[in-house]
């Protein structure tokens, strides 16, 4: 299943990422709710312009998850 995730951090800036790692909605809900305000973490998106981008996870305010569908 691919799933579009959209990350807002605390300046109001929102990184976008599309990801086949989740079996389902829920499953993608429940782990990522975990990472918003996590101290101590990161994660990392390989943007489309071939750059990468590593946000602290302490800077993410709300994590959200799309179904992409087939696109």
């Amino acid at each position: 299943m691919h799933i579009d995730l959209k990350f807002t951090v605390t300046t109001g800036v929102q990184y976008a990422q599309r990801t086949s790692d989740f079996a389902s909605l829920d499953e993608c809900k429940q782990r990522l709710a975990t990472l918003v305000g996590q101290e101590n973490g990161t994660l990392t998106f390989d943007q489309p312009d071939g750059s990468r981008v590593i946000l602290a996870t302490r800077h993410i305010v709300a994590v959200e998850c799309e179904s992409a569908g087939d696109r």
